[in-house]
Parts: C-alpha cells; sequence; structure tokens
C-alpha cells in the first residue's frame, strides 16, 4: 500500500517523510521517490538492524523485491540466503499485482546480490536467479546469454543532416 492508499482511507499512520534513497533534483520531489511502504520497511529493517544481522521476511509485491535487491546492492548490505516465493495475490488477495514472500538473511561480509525465485510457498527449486547487474535486476541466466551487447557502443551515432544545411 502506498501513502496515498493510507491517506485516500482516512488512515494517519504515515512515516516521517524522508529521503530515503539519496535521490536528488526533481527525482526526489517528484513520482520517482514515492514508493510501496513495505519497501520503507525494508530500507528501515536494513539499515537500522543490519549490525544484529537479522533474518528478515515480508509480504510484498515483486517490484518492492526488486527494489530491495537494488538498495542493498547500491548500499552495499550483505544479504545471504535471499528467497523470493511467488504468491498468487489475485487468489489470496483479490488483487491484481505479482506479489511474493521475500525473505533474507544480513550476512557478514560483502557479496553480489541474488536472489532464488521460487514457483510459489511449497517450491523446493527455484525456477529463477535474480541478481543486480549493471544497477539492474535481472533474471542471471537471461543476462548471461545477452550479457555481450551490455557496455558501451564503439561507435557515435550522428544526424546525417548538419545544421548548417538548409532543410526543405
Amino acid at each position: 500500500m502506498t501513502a496515498a492508499e493510507v491517506g485516500s482511507v482516512g488512515g494517519n499512520n504515515l512515516p516521517r517523510k524522508t529521503n530515503l534513497l539519496g535521490l536528488q533534483g526533481l527525482d526526489a520531489i517528484t513520482g520517482e521517490s514515492n514508493f510501496d511502504l513495505a519497501e520503507h520497511i525494508w530500507i528501515k529493517l536494513l539499515t537500522e538492524l543490519a549490525s544484529e544481522r537479522p533474518t528478515i521476511a515480508m509480504l510484498c509485491k515483486m517490484s518492492v523485491a526488486r527494489n530491495v535487491l537494488r538498495f542493498a546492492s547500491r548500499n552495499s548490505f550483505p544479504l545471504e540466503q535471499v528467497s523470493i516465493r511467488k504468491i498468487d495475490a489475485g487468489k489470496w488477495f483479490h488483487a491484481s499485482v505479482e506479489a511474493c514472500l521475500l525473505s533474507a538473511k544480513v550476512g557478514s561480509a560483502e557479496r553480489p546480490v541474488e536472489a532464488n525465485v521460487y514457483a510459489d510457498l511449497d517450491s523446493f527449486d527455484p525456477v529463477s536467479v535474480l541478481a543486480v547487474r549493471g544497477g539492474a535486476v535481472t533474471d542471471i541466466s537471461l543476462y548471461h546469454r545477452t550479457a555481450f551487447v551490455d557496455g558501451v557502443c564503439s561507435l557515435t551515432w550522428r544526424d546525417k543532416v548538419s545544421s548548417t544545411t538548409p532543410q526543405p
């Protein structure tokens, strides 16, 4: 649930507004800074309890899970044993959203942030692995198949029409 949704139902237990993600300029005051309350709780738990090395699990949107992985990677939070177990939100909550149970242990050594993704709560074998590569959260097997296109292009593309050429 977003802060706007809490306000729309008359709720007033909103967290104090902060620039938790360290966004700058317009990103900090526009929609880029709007994020789910579950994301806020995840980030708050990670930042305030990191020294305790807790295991945290919470139901959230898949988009929140991806954002938490990206946040952990950018801020060098040593997450381990990360799992994402997909949940049929339509069946259980009558919600039309991709949802999951995100679980992670805050470890002691920095490592690449990766999460095993399971089809449901009862699955034993992951169906994929999400990882942060180049600042983006991606399915690692898909990334490895297409990584050759990732990077800086050696060509400089320009318009064929010069700015001094009269236009018809």
